[in-house]
């Protein structure tokens, strides 16, 4: 498996100009999988590999600063402990939570304005 940086900065570098339609999205997506040997025809269903490739999925054309809440390990622990019990609102709160007491959050705030901005 390879490193959430390495993987966040593949994500970056890959999607830095916006992707215009689905099927460019759809090649970038193939494309950032078979980096991290993450096999979108036959995904690993243990937990770090499903993280991992749902990073890729839905982390195209998301700034940085969004990707790198996925890389802190209470996030991904949050992430379990929500799929071990089936429990989203768990994920929220516990989201909610971090991201009030960490200085991520505050970047997440400010990428946020911008974007309410446009």
């Amino acid at each position: 498996m390879i490193e959430l940086v390495k993987l966040i900065d593949i994500i970056v570098g890959f999607a830095s100009p916006i992707v215009q339609n689905n099927l460019q999205r759809n090649e970038l997506l193939i494309k950032l999988l078979k980096q991290p040997n993450l096999d979108p025809d036959h995904p690993s269903a243990d937990f770090t590999a499903v993280y991992q490739y749902t990073l890729v999925e839905y982390g195209i054309g998301k700034p940085k600063p969004v990707l790198e809440i996925f890389r802190q390990l209470e996030i991904q622990a949050i992430f379990r402990k929500a799929l071990d019990q089936n429990n989203s609102a768990l994920l929220l709160q516990e989201g909610e939570r971090f991201l009030s007491s960490h200085a991520l959050g505050n970047q997440i705030g400010r990428v946020l304005d911008m974007w309410m901005a446009f």
